[in-house]
């Protein structure tokens, strides 16, 4: 993001309507989740208009979107290949020569070379902007009455698609508004809301747990708060780039981690949220996700937590 901001790019970050009905349905599996086809879907039908897709490595079916892609729009697609085993020596020299050719690919679409200073600028923007999703996740597990699931995830979700500044100054505004919203107390159970790392819950699902549970936890829209610490913004910016992704990057089915396991952070959530129950969302069709999903339940179970589970599409 930091880089096509740098090069005056819009870095637009496409989450996905559950529903696939559309073309993307006659290029992909039935078997493949909805991300990629909505994608397609979207494109086809004339609703996105980019100048350059990009598209990370997380599983087999983002890896295989750049081949379709490819044969059927003019617009380039590369795929960004992420490190498998960011614990390596070799890491995040590998990322950074990465995000050079990423910075490259950039540049031939934009007419402008990688300007080092610029992206320095991005990634100080970029790190008020995760301190304000950061603030806004603080305020919801600790007030949850003063911020409803749903309305925390569009306050999120809205910076896809805005430029960071604009939404900098919208959470800025909203912040101090909702510390002081004069919500009375009410008698919910506190939950944790996981398996929502890459496809979405329509809203309506949101809104149904909103009304009856105060969802502290959660790990929607996770790409967009993905580094829990910030990149420097002084020295050599595709180092520090690539320095945070492999020190300091969310716990996903999607990233290989040998030195955490899911489960045991899950856990450790839930202790320091005070947790009363976890929501989990079995996503479909999705190879990493539901592999991960069986250690997770044996260790909530384990620990005598209630489960309610689902899938994103709210079945």
């Amino acid at each position: 993001e930091e880089i096509a901001d740098a090069a005056g790019m819009l870095a637009v970050k496409l989450g996905c309507a559950t529903a696939s009905n559309g073309a993307g349905g006659a290029h992909f599996g039935s078997y493949l989740c909805s991300v990629v086809k909505q994608v397609f879907n979207l494109a086809d039908e004339g609703k996105l208009n980019l100048d350059l897709l990009i598209v990370p490595s997380i599983c087999d079916a983002a890896r295989n979107l750049p081949a379709i892609w490819s044969r059927n729009f003019s617009t380039p697609c590369r795929t960004l290949y992420l490190p498998q085993n960011s614990a390596s020596a070799a890491a995040e020299r590998y990322l950074q020569q990465e995000y050079a050719g990423l910075a490259a690919v950039v540049s031939e679409v934009t007419g402008r070379a990688l300007d080092a200073e610029a992206v320095r600028r991005s990634i100080a923007v970029y790190n008020r902007n995760r301190n304000l999703l950061r603030a806004l996740q603080a305020l919801k597990s600790r007030e949850p009455w003063k911020l409803a699931l749903d309305e925390y995830y569009l306050l999120t979700a809205v910076g896809s698609l805005l430029p960071p500044l604009e939404h900098n100054r919208l959470l800025e505004r909203v912040l101090p508004l909702l510390a002081m919203r004069q919500v009375a107390q009410q008698d919910k159970i506190r939950v944790l809301l996981c398996g929502c790392f890459c496809e979405q819950p329509p809203l309506g699902m949101l809104e149904a747990i909103a009304r009856c549970c105060h969802v502290v936890g959660d790990d929607l829209l996770i790409g967009l708060r993905w580094l829990t610490d910030d990149p420097d913004s002084e020295g050599d910016p595709l180092a520090a780039l690539a320095h945070a992704y492999c020190t300091s990057s969310s716990c996903s089915p999607v990233r290989h981690e040998h030195l955490r396991q899911s489960a045991d952070l899950l856990l450790q959530q839930v202790e320091q949220q005070g947790a009363q129950a976890v929501i989990v969302t079995a996503p479909k069709m999705c190879e990493p996700g539901l592999d991960e999903l069986v250690p997770v339940l044996a260790a909530l179970t384990e620990a005598g937590m209630v489960i309610c589970g689902s899938s994103p599409d709210g079945s």
